[in-house]
């Protein structure tokens, strides 16, 4: 895993701009890393069950990215970029947000 030089930037910009709290904001910097890293972790496990060598892993300061060999198939591809997940899951969310939407809105006017 690497970090790209404008993470250790933005995230010294941003400790430099929090006087007022600065171990708050540190651990916010930490924390959305983390997810950042924990992210590209979950395409790493992925790649590797496909049986593709993944070279590393590198944060940027608003996403990240997992480098490995293209696997033999698109359909693995697909799964590994969570592209499948998406395109079999995605009724669930709209089914979702459709019950939330009728929750919240009052259709009788």
């Amino acid at each position: 895993m690497c970090l790209h030089w404008s993470v250790l930037l933005v995230g010294t910009l941003i400790l430099l701009g929090a006087f007022e709290r600065p171990a708050e904001t540190l651990v916010a910097w930490t924390c959305y890393f983390s997810v950042l890293l924990i992210h590209e972790c979950g395409h790493m496990v992925l790649a590797q069950r496909k049986g593709c060598m993944v070279s590393g892993i590198v944060l940027y300061p608003i996403a990240g990215l997992c480098c490995y060999r293209t696997p033999w198939s698109k359909y693995d591809d697909a799964v590994i970029a969570g592209e499948e997940f998406w395109r079999r899951h995605s009724w669930v969310f709209l089914w979702l947000h459709s019950l939330r939407f009728l929750a919240t809105h009052d259709l009788r006017r």
